[in-house]
């Protein structure tokens, strides 16, 4: 594909294909065709050829595949962008964020450390429970993916033997509690308590400002 430029809005696509239409025609007709298809682009002018149907025919031919290859350009375009912003957030440091000691802290404390994890409000309101089987990279990135949703005050953490019995205690710690943020198995009934109080039992792990 050729690119040729366009003022403000970058570059559009000229398929390598329509070299034998341009060649074909005398420079004038060719030079006509060329011109209609910047002042639809650029300036959205409908081309006037008069009575030559034959460029008539070209363009409509040649035109809207450069719009369907600038819409996807564009789409793509507002996909990297996106992303660059959505990395960007995720790098920049934010109020909020889990300051840089303690995610070393919980690095040291709980790399590769399976267990149940817990986001508390201010007036110890159970926002959230999770489990994982390495609670140091699971912790930080939960975090991350419910502080807009709830004003996160503590987070607390319960190490487990195994991952198994992690998931077995997080399932048995969502019915009892049915945290605000959990979906799946806040619906369960319990019969007995685990006996786990997340409040008395679990580790204190940062407290916000």
């Amino acid at each position: 594909m050729a690119k040729m430029k366009k003022q403000d809005n970058g570059i559009f696509l000229m398929n390598d294909e329509w070299s034998g239409i341009f060649k074909g025609l005398p420079n004038e007709q060719s030079g006509k065709l060329i011109k209609a298809i910047y002042d639809k682009h650029c300036n959205n002018v409908d081309p006037d050829f008069g009575e030559d149907n034959l460029l008539n025919v070209f363009f409509g031919m040649i035109y809207p595949t450069i719009e369907r290859a600038d819409a996807k350009r564009k789409e793509k375009c507002a996909k990297n962008t996106a992303n660059v912003i959505r990395r960007w957030n995720n790098k920049t440091p934010r109020e909020d964020d889990i300051p840089v000691p303690v995610r070393r802290r919980i690095a040291y404390a709980y790399r590769g450390i399976p267990g149940c994890y817990a986001f508390i409000g201010s007036n110890d309101e159970l926002f959230y429970i999770g489990k994982s089987d390495d609670l140091a990279k699971r912790i930080p990135t939960s975090y991350k993916e419910r502080r807009d949703a709830v004003k996160i005050k503590k987070i607390m953490a319960y190490k487990t033997r195994t991952e198994e019995e992690a998931t077995f205690l997080e399932a048995m710690l969502i019915a009892e509690n049915k945290p605000t943020l959990n979906v799946v198995g806040v619906d369960n009934d319990v019969e007995e308590s685990c006996g786990i109080d997340i409040l008395r039992d679990f580790h204190v792990v940062h407290v916000f400002d």
